[in-house]
């Protein structure tokens, strides 16, 4: 069966994250990725319970999940009147960008059946995740297929899809090649070409131009409704670079009197490594929750650090203290007593130890972690409680999205016949210089015949 591929555009268009694609050939299908939007934690704000039971068939009633046929188990859609995926005879597969909320947040949906692929490294992440139960990682990593980047996997017999590295602020993360009879198919993911792992993303780019794809779907998070875009990988002074975030915290502890915290984000282990260095220089040691040393721990991050253990794991310490052998722990009273010597963790759930320290003179270092942005519905309350107490908060991050100009480099550098920029706030502002650029509709289905991309009829 020729000139049949369909593409199905289901959410994260115009928004960041809750990324959604299906690409379907004859009887073969796959989607990438899951991801959650953050709309959807609002849905179920302060004051509403969540129906655990219900909770898929409750989301697709509220079309905070995609109606897609197929790809939800019969025990979760209930009196949902879709099909199951008991029933489909789809030969369907899903595959992970990476392992950001917005990408893999609403997995734990799927039927449990539907095979699911990341790479090794993703899975590896996850794995570890799941072990310190991540809220996202519920699932089993049994069910996930880890795949090397470059190596070939083929859905059904019609598609092949390809995970390369690219370079973001999460290890393992990839763009896709995807292949059927008809089509090529290039999808970014999400990355950068500013980070320490730059040459990803750089050899990633090379390997789309071989490929030569008909489409490229393209992350545009960078977009701003201003943006005056022009195709160059340039570095200005302004964009901050990993290096410049590890000068930028040495910095401003080298002038702390009093208890520094900081927030980052569980999934990106070379920044932890650029923190422990940073408290180094600026003569304070590195204090982590007990999750976070075990990341550290399972994917050797270098350099000291102690352990301390907050409040709501205290019944757990000799579960921890197992899994963290070599590891050195210090009391919180200890740390309390001499804040001014350590450089403490505190990840937005645990807010409240900060109340234990004197916080005359304190620094509250918010480096990409949770809650990201305003976007979240938590980050109003994380500056409301932190104005409360009084304790300074200093955002010192590094994107990890290409800018507006490195996008339209990649743009004009791939020089595909079709761009689809998406995960964006303002898709419209990328423009290729020759190619048709394509903005679809969340639940659009285009489809591709005699090597035209067109609105499916």
């Amino acid at each position: 069966m020729q000139d049949n591929t369909t593409i199905t555009f289901w959410s994260g268009l115009r928004t960041i994250g809750g990324t959604i694609i299906s690409i379907e050939h004859g009887a073969d299908r796959i989607l990438f990725d899951f991801g959650e939007l953050f709309h959807t934690q609002r849905l179920f704000s302060k004051g509403k319970k969540i129906r655990a039971q219900r909770y898929t068939s409750d989301l697709l009633k509220l079309q905070a999940l995609p109606a897609i046929k197929g790809i939800y188990s019969s025990h979760s859609l209930l009196d949902t009147p879709l099909l199951p995926f008991e029933e489909s005879r789809q030969q369907t597969a899903v595959f992970i960008s990476h392992l950001h909320l917005d990408h893999i947040g609403s997995i734990m949906h799927l039927a449990p059946d539907l095979p699911l692929y990341m790479t090794e490294e993703g899975k590896r992440l996850y794995a570890a995740l799941h072990e310190i139960n991540t809220p996202s990682c519920e699932q089993t990593p049994d069910r996930i297929w880890g795949v090397e980047p470059g190596e070939r996997i083929r859905i059904g017999e019609s598609i092949e899809v390809e995970l390369l590295a690219v370079d973001h602020d999460v290890i393992g993360a990839a763009g896709m090649l995807v292949k059927t009879p008809d089509v090529k198919v290039a999808y970014t993911g999400d990355l950068r070409f500013h980070g320490i792992h730059r040459e990803k993303s750089m050899a990633f780019i090379e390997e789309v131009k071989r490929f030569t794809p008909d489409i490229l779907i393209t992350e545009g998070t960078a977009l701003r409704e201003d943006s005056k875009l022009e195709p160059l990988l340039d570095y200005p002074k302004e964009l901050r670079q990993e290096n410049d975030v590890q000068e930028e915290v040495t910095t401003h502890l080298s002038g702390a009197a009093g208890a520094a915290f900081f927030n980052w984000y569980e999934r990106d282990l070379m920044r932890l490594k650029i923190l422990i260095e940073a408290a180094k220089a600026a003569g304070r040691q590195v204090v982590l929750e007990p999750e976070s040393a075990y990341l550290a721990k399972q994917f050797h991050i270098p350099g000291l650090y102690l352990v301390y253990a907050p409040c709501d794991l205290s019944d757990e310490l000799p579960l921890w203290e197992s899994r963290l052998p070599d590891v050195k722990w210090i009391t919180k009273n200890l740390l309390v007593q001499h804040a001014e010597k350590y450089f403490v963790e505190n990840q937005f759930d645990r807010l409240f130890e900060l109340l234990d320290f004197q916080l005359e003179s304190s620094l509250y270092i918010h480096t990409n972690g949770t809650p990201l942005g305003p976007f979240d519905p938590d980050y109003d309350k994380l500056i409301s409680f932190l104005e409360s107490i009084n304790c300074k908060k200093i955002d010192i991050f590094c994107s990890g999205h290409a800018t507006g100009n490195h996008l339209q480099w990649l743009v004009e550098e791939i020089n595909s016949p079709y761009v689809v920029p998406l995960h964006s706030f303002h898709p419209e502002k990328l423009q290729p210089a020759h190619g048709v650029r394509i903005l679809p509709e969340p639940n659009e289905t285009l489809r591709f015949t005699n090597g035209i991309l067109q609105p499916q009829e």
